[in-house]
């Protein structure tokens, strides 16, 4: 438990709601994360719902609606408990085990969305979303990058600039912040000397992709500073 909670830079305060929360019902039927579940989805959406509200300003409502489905589908959540080895700490039936319960999809879903509400309820709102972006951001910039339509934004972005010279943009890192487990780059990408747009991502290659992602939003290379060049 110790190592899950370092991962997510949290210092408890109450640890018998977390062992509470990897505990599954076939373990215990009075003290289990059914509870805890239930508050954790509640408070993943709302997380979600404001970061993705906050984020992308100019989304309309049915593109915020589908980026935060993604992110917190079973699937994605699963995927975040598994990050975090969250199946190795947690409580099990003999049966249950035998029955490949570690593995099972919905179990690591609901004790992800149970240790959300363990976070939310020791620690408050704050270090629960802190803990659970930090698992959701590289989750979050792909499904961002889903919504534009472009599968390959530095592709489209260099066809389109060596269109009117052939010479390739280049990508700079500006910052890169937080601890190995969660880090988050800021790159800039440039062409002949040029700013054309700024990203960040949990990895280097999506921070590549959403700078390449703002220069085509902007599409600055149409204007005049960059055409004389």
């Amino acid at each position: 438990m110790e190592t899950i909670l370092a991962k997510l830079s949290i210092t408890p305060n109450d640890k018998a709601l977390y062992n509470e929360a990897l505990t599954h019902p076939s373990a215990s039927k009075k003290t289990n994360y059914e509870r805890l579940e239930f508050l954790g989805d509640a408070v993943i959406e709302l997380i979600t719902t404001q970061y993705v509200f906050h984020k992308f300003p100019k989304y309309p409502e049915g593109k915020m609606t589908k980026l935060r489905a993604k992110i917190v589908s079973r699937p994605s959540l699963a995927k975040f408990a598994r990050d975090l080895e969250l199946a190795e700490e947690m409580k099990f039936s003999a049966g249950e085990r035998g029955n490949k319960g570690l593995e099972k999809d919905t179990n690591l879903c609901n004790a992800f969305e149970a240790l959300m509400g363990a976070i939310y309820l020791d620690l408050g709102y704050e270090s629960a979303e802190k803990a659970f972006l930090s698992c959701a951001q590289a989750t979050l910039d792909e499904g961002y990058l889903e919504q534009t339509g472009i599968d390959n934004p530095k592709g489209k972005l260099q066809e389109i600039l060596q269109a009117i010279k052939p010479v390739a943009p280049n990508y700079e890192i500006i910052s890169e912040s937080g601890p190995d487990h969660e880090k988050n780059y800021l790159m800039e990408v440039h062409w002949l000397g040029t700013l054309l747009g700024k990203g960040h991502g949990g990895s280097k290659k999506l921070a590549e992709s959403a700078a390449a992602m703002n220069a085509l939003e902007q599409k600055m290379w149409h204007t005049e500073c960059v055409l004389e060049k």
